[in-house]
């Protein structure tokens, strides 16, 4: 809801306030501007607005209609904002699902462009008066018997003017004489009622014409067509001549009159509009000397609007860049166009006191007949700025405090992980001992909870990880279609046990061998696959990986897009927006149904991003779901396949591990594979062996497996030393070697 408020109030910078209001007229969503920048009030500054006239008459009205208040000045708790804002509020209620109303939206707009435009339409002579629903005057005096209330006084119609009757046998409706405190007036008058239900809103619009103007014009024209008749008496010639001669001359002074009115309208007009602005206004000529400023100016610079008329502007600039400004001027004057001039820069500004302050100045040109005007709107930002600073000091303070975080969780998940693996190494150690039918079932059990146990912890370290920016992608060889494979053959059984169809469709096009982080792919379709079986109770799960054209990629790489489709409950379009976020599913009733975290998809779609794919979701309630992603590979050349191309059998492994209960496990598994395992308990014990290994022309292990962290040297630095110190060539010809994390 506060988003859509902003945009609308982004797009329509004449709306003051946007709010949402409960029948019972508590406010409980207000955006509202502050100068430029938009702010969404807290709770604790919400207001109850029951008493106001839009709230009352608003819950009388059809939700498909629109309430108009009067045009009052705009307060807040009781207390009229400054400098006076006038404000008309526009409200309609909203029903809930059982047609009742639920509250109402309120949008308060400023109005001060409504008066002005009514303005522009009088001629220099003519008074334009406007009143409220309440006889207060909104427009004609431009001093405190305007909205008086904001004075705290009580001016309206019936204390200015008294009707009395029209002169010259006028008989329109619309045309009425009044009589105020120095002459009597016609005046032609209009009623806008936009509410039907009440007289609130309704705004009375009076054009005024002094009648003393009317006699003097009426006694101006005739004096002359008497004399000319006079004259005519005469002597015919010589009085058509003067006629044919005062015709002209009075064409001539009424057409200087009318400019000069029109002259002094656009003056008058140009200055009321600078005063409306809130921020402060320079007008200055081609050169740089100041012609006009507004009051804004004063309370932003210090200085009286006598001290700045006529002086150059550059005063009002630091004096190191006093005599840049001018060729700056010279050269805004040759291409005048609308612009800022900060573009990312810090402008500064000199008060009167000889301060600099920050400022952002946007520049306008103002083509006249005989010469150009510079309208400089200058806004001080010295506020705004220590609200950034404040911002940015908070930003950082709680970066710092969610790594921390994240750090805390990757370091707890790791220091629980290690003893789970062992724990479920044992198990499976366990297992293959004589055992009962009563005690297997108990193991397995214990396997069973190990495994959904380490699972969340990897989801959560993980999650850590990205959080963290510590999730990085290591590349290496990967057989694809095995590795698709034997994620696939993982979930046949419980596929199979469920009763589903379950198929694996690879293009022939797949590419053999690829270069990718093979975890990332086997984790990532492990929990779609392990998803799609567990929301899907009957149907099928099918896996699609086929190659797509992409003209993105280089010549050595391929897109392939993978599609894990299922006949499950389906996903409804609001969680599906949320699905990919840490911690969401579905629905609520997803958690107390099949379980789960809510962590593995935005795992998922993390990990596809650091891989450079993208992954979407298409559901329907009650028909299933399709998850797709794509990601770019790197193809491998004939010459890397064949070299990849090794037989698991008998492999010859040499395992680096601190952790006795690890060390045990990672042995017992390779030797449950077939493979010859050895191993140490530590780095330095690594490189010894190694160093053996090669004085003794002994052949090296086929692979080496060393944990990442452990005492005196960790595995990186172990290799490393292997590598230079040793012979990095034969290790490199003769050696796989991984890094092990738990």
């Amino acid at each position: 809801m506060t988003e859509s408020f902003s945009a609308y109030m982004t797009s329509s910078t004449d709306v003051l306030q946007v709010r949402l209001i409960h029948a019972n007229g508590n406010e409980l969503v207000r955006i509202e501007r502050r100068g430029q920048v938009l702010y969404n009030v807290v709770n604790t500054d919400l207001q109850n607005k029951a008493d106001q006239a839009y709230v009352i008459n608003s819950l009388k009205i059809r939700s498909d209609q629109v309430f108009v208040s009067d045009i009052t000045p705009n307060s807040e708790n009781g207390i009229f904002s400054s400098p006076l804002v006038p404000t008309i509020r526009f409200s309609s209620p909203i029903a809930n699902q059982n047609g009742n109303t639920f509250g109402m939206i309120v949008i308060n707009v400023d109005a001060s462009f409504f008066l002005s435009e009514i303005v522009t339409h009088t001629d220099v002579d003519e008074h334009v008066y406007a009143t409220n629903s309440t006889s207060e005057f909104i427009l004609g005096h431009k001093n405190e018997k305007d909205f008086a209330s904001f004075y705290g006084k009580q001016y309206n119609w019936d204390d200015a003017f008294k009707r009395v009757s029209n002169p010259f046998w006028i008989t329109s409706q619309t045309i009425k004489t009044w009589e105020g405190d120095k002459d009597k007036f016609i005046a032609e008058q209009f009623t806008s009622s936009p509410n039907i239900i009440s007289n609130i809103g309704q705004t009375f619009v009076s054009f005024q014409y002094p009648l003393s103007q009317i006699y003097n014009t009426v006694y101006s024209d005739l004096i002359p067509i008497f004399l000319i008749l006079l004259l005519a008496c005469l002597a015919s010639h010589i009085s058509l001549y003067f006629y044919w001669a005062n015709v002209r001359r009075i064409s001539y002074t009424e057409g200087m009159q009318k400019e000069l009115r029109d002259r002094q309208g656009q003056d008058n007009m140009f200055e009321s509009l600078t005063e409306l602005s809130p921020e402060a206004m320079v007008i200055t000529d081609a050169s740089g000397q100041i012609v006009l400023v507004n009051s804004q100016t004063e309370k932003v610079f210090g200085y009286q609007r006598k001290d700045l008329i006529g002086k150059l502007v550059h005063q009002l600039l630091p004096e190191d860049l006093a005599d840049k400004h001018k060729s700056h001027i010279k050269n805004y004057a040759q291409n005048p166009v609308v612009m800022s001039m900060n573009n990312g820069r810090d402008l500064l500004a000199r008060h009167a006191d000889e301060s600099l302050f920050p400022v952002h100045v946007s520049l306008s040109p103002i083509q006249l007949d005989d010469r150009l005007l510079i309208a400089a709107s200058v806004r001080n930002i010295s506020e705004l700025k220590h609200e950034q600073e404040t911002l940015q000091k908070a930003t950082d303070e709680a970066q710092r405090a969610n790594e921390a975080k994240s750090m805390f969780l990757a370091n707890m998940s790791h220091e629980i992980r290690t003893p789970l693996n062992a724990v479920i190494g044992l198990s499976h150690l366990l297992k293959d001992e004589n055992l009962s039918s009563a005690q297997l079932n108990l193991v397995s059990k214990i396997q069973l909870a190990g495994r959904s146990l380490l699972a969340i912890v990897n989801d959560v370290l993980d999650l850590a990880k990205i959080e963290a920016n510590e999730m990085s992608i290591n590349q290496a060889p990967c057989k694809l279609s095995k590795l698709i494979s034997d994620v696939f053959e993982l979930f046949s059984t419980q596929a199979e046990t469920k009763g589903l169809s379950f198929e694996l469709e690879l293009d022939e096009n797949l590419p053999s061998w690829i270069q990718t982080d093979e975890k990332f792919i086997r984790q990532i379709l492990t929990n779609l696959l392990g998803n799609a079986i567990k929301f899907t109770d009957e149907g099928f799960v099918y896996l699609r990986v086929n190659v797509i054209d992409s003209d993105n990629l280089p010549r050595n790489q391929k897109m392939v897009r993978f599609c894990v489709e299922d006949s499950g409950v389906g996903i409804n379009k609001e969680g599906q927006e949320n699905i990919f976020q840490p911690f969401q599913q579905a629905e609520s009733s997803t958690n107390r149904r099949f379980g789960g975290t809510g962590l593995g998809l935005s795992i998922v779609k993390n990990m596809v991003t650091e891989l450079g794919g993208e992954i979407s979701v298409d559901s329907e309630i009650g028909k299933g779901s399709q998850f797709y992603f794509k990601l770019p590979f790197v193809i491998s050349s004939l010459d890397e396949e064949d070299i990849f191309n090794v037989s698991g059998d008998n492999l010859r492994v040499l395992i680096a591990e601190d952790n006795p209960q690890d060390r045990e496990f990672l042995v017992a598994q390779a030797k449950a594979l077939g493979w010859k395992a050895c191993s140490v308990v530590d780095g330095e014990e690594l490189v010894k062996a190694v160093k053996s290994l090669i004085d003794s022309g002994g052949k090296l292990p086929d692979v080496l497996m060393v944990d990442y962290e452990m005492p005196k040297i960790d595995g990186i630095t172990a290799l490393s030393l292997c590598f230079t110190k040793l012979s990095a060539e034969i290790i490199y010809l003769q050696c796989w070697w991984c890094l092990l994390t738990s």
